[in-house]
């Protein structure tokens, strides 16, 4: 399998929401909207492969962008 990042749009408790790696304590940028993080999360995607996770208010994920996983191995 491929190095595959994988990145996470979550929400703040202010109402911005934090582009951040998965897995790291400190977000890479603060957005007032959902699409300015995506952009934000999306722009390594062109030197790798990325997965981004857009999180809800609850923390389930709503969205998957970019270099998913196959269903089925193979």
């Amino acid at each position: 399998m491929a190095n595959r990042q994988t990145r996470s749009i979550e929400p703040r408790g202010d109402g911005r929401r934090a582009a951040q790696r998965e897995g790291a304590r400190r977000a890479k940028s603060l957005h007032p909207r959902a699409a300015a993080a995506m952009a934000r999360g999306l722009e390594p995607g062109t030197r790798h492969e990325v997965q981004l996770l857009l999180e809800g208010a609850s923390g389930r994920i709503e969205r998957t962008y970019g270099n998913d996983p196959r269903r089925f191995p193979g």
